[in-house]
């Protein structure tokens, strides 16, 4: 997995349409760490676990998906949110059988 950059995580957010606050309650961070690791920009800032998972995930996705995820999210909290970014996810991976064949 490749090192995420402040560009990787504003990318998300502007797909997304969702404030900084909002992207850090969904991945299970402060806001302050948004900010931080938005403003290092080209640079990759340590970012670990559930949040950089979340984030290389989201960074694949098309931007109807992003902005359907936020939707989620605003209506149902974070759990509805990631319970359809995990559908968008498992939806463009081929499964195990297919890549058999």
């Amino acid at each position: 997995m490749t090192a995420l950059t402040g560009n990787d995580i504003k990318t998300v957010r502007d797909r997304s349409g969702l404030s900084a606050c909002e992207l850090a309650d969904l991945v299970g961070v402060g806001c302050s760490s948004i900010y931080r690791w938005e403003d290092a920009g080209k640079t990759k800032p340590k970012i670990e676990g559930r949040p950089r998972n979340l984030f290389s995930i989201m960074l694949n996705l098309k931007q109807y998906q992003m902005r359907d995820i936020a939707e989620a999210f605003r209506e149902g909290g974070w759990i509805l949110a990631l319970n359809k970014l995990t559908s968008f996810a498992y939806k463009k991976a081929p499964r195990q059988a297919d890549k058999a064949a």
